[in-house]
């Protein structure tokens, strides 16, 4: 699997789910992420902090499937790929999605999102 996960706790005191994604991002393992935080699983409703900083491409399969997932959770996504800004950035235009954003650090990604975790917990 290219990816693995924890759990961590933001500075506001609210868990989320950092995933590191290496390699090629396969439709099979964007359908395996995708499953980890779907109802009933430990990282449901957490935001995601996703780290594809070492991430090679993503194949059309996985581009696919995650540009037509609608209510996803809140996502800050780290790259440093131009190529997989650009999908990323196209992904994120289908779905509409203001609840996604991408970073080239880690740093700003996590103050994003407990700075969106502050605001859902008022």
């Amino acid at each position: 699997m290219p990816y693995h996960y924890s759990v961590f706790v933001l500075p506001g005191g609210a868990r989320c789910a950092r995933f590191e994604w290496s390699g090629v991002a396969t439709g099979e393992e964007a359908v395996a992420l995708v499953a980890e935080c779907a109802p009933g699983s430990p990282l449901h409703g957490l935001p995601l902090l996703v780290l594809a900083q070492k991430m090679e491409r993503m194949e059309p399969e996985a581009r696919s499937f995650f540009s037509h997932r609608g209510n996803s959770p809140t996502i800050a996504i780290v790259v440093s790929s131009p190529i997989i800004r650009v999908t990323g950035n196209f992904i994120m235009r289908m779905n509409k999605s203001t609840r996604q954003r991408m970073f080239s650090n880690e740093a700003d990604a996590i103050q994003w999102l407990d700075e969106r975790a502050r605001e859902h917990a008022l």
